[in-house]
């Protein structure tokens, strides 16, 4: 009996893993690409706008109604960004080749591409017409190339960006994102970037991940942290770790602010200077250890950070001092109050409990 169940499940599995790909085949119409070797084709989907009986605007109910066209060119050995391409692409996937230049207005005829992936390339300049006519792209993966700046205002077309990954390049400095209003997720994880202020973020009125991870940056502003605290959406989540934060007076000031780990902060502010502190978590820090001293504020020379010395200024020596005075005066007192008790417990009167020395007992 539980043979033929088992029999009869595996042949369950095996007809519904056909039919998903029986379905999955009907729903591509694959089409020539022309000169370029990549792989193109419609995808559609079901269009079941006319169940109630009624026609739907492109047919019956339940007809294959065209979705996107996409084109497939990831790892074609492409030194080049194809030019000649189907005008009416939503989904264009360039990544894993050998692209080093993508120049402008190269992709300017394709107003209807949404999703762009170039990333895993060798792309080291983009010009700052490159994204000109993408009015409509949503996404933009950019990871894994030679980037180590970008012009300003490259992005300042792409006015439906919605997610952009430029993780693992060279950049230092946050690419110019004003005007970026709808703007849910920015990745810019392991690159060189050492300074992060409120005019690097997007406009928009809500922003969701802010992805920092890898990178060199050393102190948290505060104004940044309200700004984040302002913006960030419920669902968003900032994160840090993997950079060489300098715990001083600066953190300091954002530990003040925020007072506790926040919600949506993913991972946290992990030490790496002074030695004294390297590895320790922020929240686990008392204020009095998160000191600058003269040295401003880490300034740094010769491309190294000075760090901090753990000496006490003048005043806090005096302070400490006068501690410890009021801490033995007072050990001193319990002391004498410890023995008298100790005494009176053994019968060792003091001389103010047996004014008469050697009195015995009436009682006896």
């Amino acid at each position: 009996m539980a043979t033929r169940v088992f029999s009869l499940l595996i042949a369950c599995v095996a007809i519904f893993l056909q039919v998903k790909y029986c379905l999955s085949y009907m729903k591509h119409d694959y089409i020539d690409c022309g000169d370029i070797p990549c792989t193109c084709f419609d995808e559609y989907y079901v269009d079941l706008s006319g169940t109630d009986g009624n026609s739907s605007a492109n047919g019956t109910a339940g007809d294959w109604v065209p979705k996107d066209t996409n084109i497939e060119c990831r790892s074609k050995n492409l030194t080049d960004i194809p030019t000649r391409m189907l005008s009416n692409v939503t989904d264009l996937r360039l990544s894993h080749n050998r692209i080093t230049h993508f120049q402008g207005k190269q992709l300017q005829n394709l107003s209807s591409l949404v999703y762009l992936d170039l990333g895993y390339n060798d792309i080291s300049r983009i010009e700052k017409e490159a994204f000109w006519g993408l009015s409509r792209l949503t996404i933009l993966l950019m990871n894994h190339n030679s980037l180590s700046e970008l012009p300003n205002g490259v992005f300042s077309h792409l006015i439906e960006l919605n997610y952009l990954h430029l993780g693992f390049n060279n950049l230092k400095r946050i690419p110019e994102l004003k005007g970026q209003m709808s703007l849910a997720s920015l990745s810019i994880n392991h690159n060189e970037i050492e300074v992060v202020s409120v005019n690097d973020l997007p406009e928009a009125l809500e922003i969701g991940s802010i992805i920092l991870r890898g990178n060199k940056i050393r102190h948290f502003p505060v104004s940044l942290a309200s700004f984040i605290e302002e913006r960030i959406a419920t669902y968003g989540y900032l994160a840090v770790v993997g950079n060489p934060w300098v715990c001083d007076c600066q953190m300091a000031d954002l530990k003040r602010v925020w007072t506790s780990h926040p919600r949506f902060l993913a991972d946290s502010f992990y030490c790496d200077r002074p030695e004294r502190l390297k590895g320790k978590n922020l929240w686990n820090i008392p204020f009095s250890e998160l000191v600058c001293d003269n040295s401003t504020h880490n300034t740094p020379v010769d491309g190294h950070e000075i760090e901090m010395d753990a000496s006490y200024s003048k005043g806090q020596l005096i302070g400490t001092g006068i501690g410890c005075f009021v801490f033995g005066v007072i050990a001193s007192l319990m002391a004498y109050f410890v023995l008298i008790f100790v005494r009176k417990v053994r019968g060792r009167q003091t001389a103010e409990d047996s004014p008469i020395v050697g009195m015995e007992d009436i009682s006896e």
